[in-house]
């Protein structure tokens, strides 16, 4: 199993199976997940966007954190933990992309 990897971002359209990633990674490396849906919507759905400031606000308190997967749409959020914190960026583009690199771990 690898372990040099602490913090990874996942970012994607939608439905073309971060979350999916995500919790596989997580289950494999034991790193917290954080959907950047739940930063960027009130509680209770997607009827009413947060503030702006209040989201990147608790998206940079995340990427401070040493240990991490983030996944997300959101690239404007994306753009500031890619600026405030390291992180294992992949790109794939299909399941079999992402089953393969799972099986890196």
């Amino acid at each position: 199993m690898r372990s040099d990897i602490q913090r990874v971002l996942i970012i994607g359209n939608s439905g073309s199976g971060k979350s999916w990633l995500a919790m596989r990674l997580a289950e494999k490396i034991a790193l917290p997940v954080t959907d950047l849906d739940t930063l960027n919507w009130e509680p209770g759905g997607y009827g009413k966007a947060r503030a702006k400031e209040a989201v990147l606000q608790d998206a940079l308190a995340i990427a401070r954190e040493s240990r991490w997967i983030i996944e997300g749409v959101y690239g404007w959020i994306a753009e500031k933990f890619a600026k405030a914190s390291p992180a294992k960026r992949v790109r794939l583009s299909s399941r079999d992309e992402m089953n393969q690199f799972l099986s890196t771990f």
